[in-house]
């Protein structure tokens, strides 16, 4: 049984209720609290307790948000790929925990400065729990319930509009990667770099945004910037499906035997075979576009044996094809170069090689992730 039922409850909201019976009054108060007052206490004091505890509720959530993003962008985001290293159960509680504080602490702070208040209405002692509404008792019933009706109805607005705004910047943040794609498409660079510097201010852990800003910066020649966008979004990025570019914008400020050691250097550095795989595709991409086909027909010889032994790549085996076939046809074995590109075409049928040879063959960035 409610330690509470029996008692003749005077008003209530969703938050915040009181009650009082012959010689006491309850309040409700945070933290799952209620407090006990000798004595019955005035509408006029009730009313000014219920504004009292509706000011410091607010002033908890504004502390809390505050909290919440200080901690994201402060630690969270800044230390991103550190936290990804740790365990599955220190990742969430590394989460958790922060967040747990930064909804619990305001309210804490608050609740004595909420207690101090409630001395001026008289003495009153901490009771185990907050009271909860009897069922039985109608909404009808209670005095003051149409206050409480404009209370909610306006308290719902101001919830509905700030989910409003929130569900508009997420849509916001799923829909800038599509968006930018085609601005780049358009060689509309400027106004995607744009939208990119926004993207990656809100939400600064995004590979996606880092990448296709990289493109943009590397069509306004801006190669030192593209380099650093790229290296983030490999930072941000489970698996590093930048390199290729990165060495793309790389080949623009370095010279061949510079880009050739680098790419060299990256294939021995790499723990996984498919990323050496990566790299070495990229090289045999650059050794085509400064017309030693020779050298890159050699590589990707290589990498048709090992996509042909089931080895994993991160690059399509269709283009790995039509690549090495193009290169075939450079070097005069037309047969082999034919029997490439029918292989690539059949692989993907939509990709529509020899229409436009320039899309798959160009050394240039691509923004098909």
């Amino acid at each position: 049984m409610n330690m509470f039922d029996g008692l003749n409850f005077y008003a209530n909201n969703f938050r915040y209720y009181y009650g009082f019976d012959r010689n006491s009054t309850f309040v409700r108060g945070f933290l799952n609290q209620c407090y006990k007052f000798t004595g019955l206490l005035s509408e006029k004091d009730l009313k000014e307790i219920d504004s009292k505890f509706s000011f410091y509720t607010y002033i908890s959530m504004i502390f809390s948000v505050g909290l919440i993003l200080v901690f994201l962008y402060a630690v969270f985001f800044r230390f991103y790929t550190e936290i990804m290293q740790l365990s599955t159960v220190v990742k969430s509680l590394s989460l958790a925990l922060p967040m747990m504080v930064a909804i619990l602490l305001p309210y804490s702070i608050l609740n004595f400065f909420f207690e101090r208040d409630l001395q001026k209405y008289g003495k009153y002692v901490k009771e185990l729990g907050a009271f909860k509404i009897p069922s039985k008792l109608g909404n009808n019933t209670i005095a003051g319930y149409e206050d409480y009706k404009k209370r909610i109805l306006k308290e719902s607005m101001v919830g509905l509009i700030v989910l409003f705004l929130f569900t508009l910047s997420i849509l916001f943040l799923n829909a800038v990667p599509s968006i930018t794609s085609q601005l780049i498409k358009q060689g509309n660079y400027r106004a995607a770099l744009g939208l990119s510097n926004v993207a990656v201010t809100v939400f600064p852990i995004s590979s996606i945004n880092y990448g296709h800003r990289a493109v943009a910066k590397y069509y306004l020649k801006d190669y030192k910037g593209a380099i650093e966008d790229y290296n983030l979004a490999n930072k941000y990025s489970p698996e590093p499906v930048y390199d290729v570019d990165l060495y793309v914008v790389k080949s623009k400020i370095l010279t061949k035997q510079q880009l050739l050691a680098e790419y060299d250097k990256s294939i021995k550095e790499q723990e996984k075979k498919y990323d050496a795989y990566s790299a070495m595709y990229s090289k045999a991409n650059y050794l085509y576009s400064i017309g030693d086909y020779k050298a890159a027909v050699l590589i990707y010889d290589k990498l048709v044996d090992a996509f042909n032994n089931n080895e994993k790549i991160l690059f399509s085996p269709a283009t790995l094809y039509f690549k090495r076939g193009s290169a075939m046809a450079k070097l005069g074995n037309f047969k082999s170069s034919r029997e490439d590109i029918e292989i690539a075409e059949s692989m993907c049928v939509s990709c529509n090689y020899q229409e436009n040879p320039s899309k798959w063959l160009d050394f240039v960035p691509t923004i098909d992730y």
